[in-house]
């Protein structure tokens, strides 16, 4: 699953027991304002346990995956110049739509932590064309561009 806006994690707790979800990935992305874009993909393929950064990252030798490093870097890169097509003939609408299909924050009680260090709660209730998170609070709703979300627990 993709947890918003650009991690994907396994919705399951921690090995630690703590509430998931995952983060078995991430990907960043940073345009030069003009045609250029730089993209930076992590992926935690080998880590045992002990070396992941925080008891809610995994690894996809702890979720039982072997996969060559190679077949993996050929799928990533597959799937991105689908994408990267799909934005110049249709703006992006299927990745989109897949985007949303896949989000585990969509629907979900959620915190964000925006850059400015302000906080905004509430339910996840889509994500806009632009990627925007959009939230539903107990007074309005929020369009979010940046955050860090942390899903409610129960």
């Amino acid at each position: 699953m993709l947890k918003w806006p650009n991690d994907v994690v396994l919705d399951a707790d921690a090995v630690d027991g703590s509430p998931g979800p995952r983060k078995l990935a991430g990907i960043l992305a940073e345009s030069d304002g003009q045609d250029a874009v730089v993209i930076g993909i992590g992926v935690n393929v080998s880590q045992p346990a002990e070396r992941l950064p925080a008891p809610a990252a995994t690894s996809m030798a702890i979720e039982g995956a072997d996969v060559p490093r190679q077949d993996l870097l050929v799928d990533i890169l597959t799937t991105l110049y689908s994408a990267v097509g799909d934005l110049r003939r249709e703006g992006g609408s299927m990745a989109m739509d897949a985007y949303r299909e896949l989000c585990l924050s969509i629907g979900r009680e959620v915190e964000v932590r925006l850059p400015t260090g302000e906080t905004v709660s509430g339910r996840a209730v889509g994500v806009g064309d632009d990627g925007h998170l959009h939230i539903r609070t107990a007074e309005k709703s929020v369009s979010v561009a940046a955050g860090d979300v942390i899903h409610a627990t129960i």
